[in-house]
């Protein structure tokens, strides 16, 4: 019979056995809701194949299981478990930014249905509503209501590139984006935009009357669009230094 002792440190797992069987747990120390996170499980000194099971429960009550997964493993063969949380499970008022910001946590365990294994130990990680990364760009810094040597009004063209953790598009990733003038007052909105191509691009007209200032283009994403990113632009006078 071995024991198991879990603990998750800066993204390490180290396992420790009463016997020459060793199992070694790795996952992440913080899940972030609704992506797939890799639990990698190494079995060792074991002569028959070990089932394990990954369970997420809620914290601090660890009464409720989140999300489950398992696999069979057998010594010196490394293998990998997904793990998803819900983000349903884990309620923020996006009104309050104060409730937003409040860190949440699941508790992790792993089990067996081998009777020589006793789990000792779980670890709590952090959750995080944030599922990848966005790239936002304008083609230019600085812009002038009309183009040079033309009676037509300038469009800004504005870029959003959804990724992934792996840095790859996200295709399935839906982002909103805001234009804000110098005032800070909203004045063009695009919502739930999503990509085929991996990448999203907008058109913003200024117009006659067109502010003054530096502009600030927002790409909200992420759980409930609780995440953002932004990028500023600068209109100027035609001729004004």
């Amino acid at each position: 019979m071995f024991a198991i002792l879990l603990v998750i440190l800066s993204g390490t797992t180290v396992v420790l056995a009463n016997s020459n069987a060793q199992l070694f747990i790795t996952a992440p120390n913080i899940f972030h809701v609704g992506v797939e996170e890799t639990v990698s499980v190494i079995v060792y000194n074991s002569h028959r194949p070990v089932n394990v099971t990954v369970i997420a429960q809620d914290y601090p009550d660890k009464n409720r299981n989140l999300a489950a997964t398992s696999g069979v493993f057998t010594s010196e063969k490394p293998g990998i478990l997904k793990l998803k949380l819900d983000a349903e499970d884990f309620p923020a008022d996006i009104d309050d930014d104060d409730d937003v910001s409040t860190n949440r946590y699941a508790f992790l365990v792993a089990k067996s249905n081998d009777s020589d294994i006793i789990i000792d130990k779980g670890a709590k990680v952090l959750v995080s509503f944030l599922d990848g990364v966005v790239l936002l760009q304008t083609d230019k810094p600085i812009y002038t209501p009309r183009q040079s040597g033309s009676l037509e009004y300038t469009k800004v063209k504005i870029r959003i590139i959804p990724l992934g953790f792996d840095l790859k598009p996200k295709k399935e990733k839906k982002v909103a984006v805001i234009v804000k003038n110098p005032q800070g007052i909203m004045v063009q909105r695009w919502r739930d935009l999503s990509t085929e191509t991996g990448f999203i691009t907008k058109i913003f007209g200024l117009s006659e009357f067109a502010l003054i200032g530096n502009w600030t283009v927002l790409a909200l994403h992420g759980h409930k669009n609780t995440q953002n990113v932004s990028v500023k632009f600068e209109v100027k006078e035609y001729g004004r230094n």
